[in-house]
């Protein structure tokens, strides 16, 4: 974890606002690039069934508004992001479950997005980049 660390330090500035806006580029730029890959390249299809919970709250702009972009992201950094932090640092003993703990984390939030199976692979390695970047922040700040 720490030569990836090192590669973060690297490529981000030293402003922290600067170093936000960096690091969301590289987070969306590593989604969008995965999910296409798995979307075009391996064939897996990531839609949702029609008759799915998701598809009946877009029909609603409010509902959808409220629910994707205010709600659903405090629950799922303080149940996948926080949470798991924190467990972790209590825990933790040694480094040597750094990978182990990374790969539980990240495979429960990529089940846990059971729209299709094609979703879950996407948001397995959305999850990926994100709890990485939670543990480099954690760590360093």
């Amino acid at each position: 974890m720490n030569k990836i660390f090192t590669f973060i330090d690297r490529v981000t500035p030293k402003n922290n606002l600067l170093k936000l806006f960096v690091i969301s580029f590289y987070t969306i730029s590593l989604t969008f690039t995965f999910n296409i890959a798995i979307t075009k390249i391996v064939g897996i299809d990531i839609n949702f069934d029609p008759t799915s919970t998701i598809k009946k709250i877009q029909e609603n702009i409010y509902l959808y508004f409220l629910t994707l972009v205010i709600i659903t992201p405090l629950i799922e950094t303080t149940i996948f992001q926080w949470l798991p932090l924190k467990l972790y640092k209590h825990f933790q003993k040694t480094k040597k479950y750094e990978y182990i703990f990374l790969l539980i984390t990240v495979l429960i939030f990529g089940i846990v997005h059971s729209y299709s199976v094609g979703y879950q692979i996407a948001l397995t390695f959305t999850g990926l980049i994100l709890m990485i970047l939670s543990m480099y922040y954690s760590e360093n700040n």
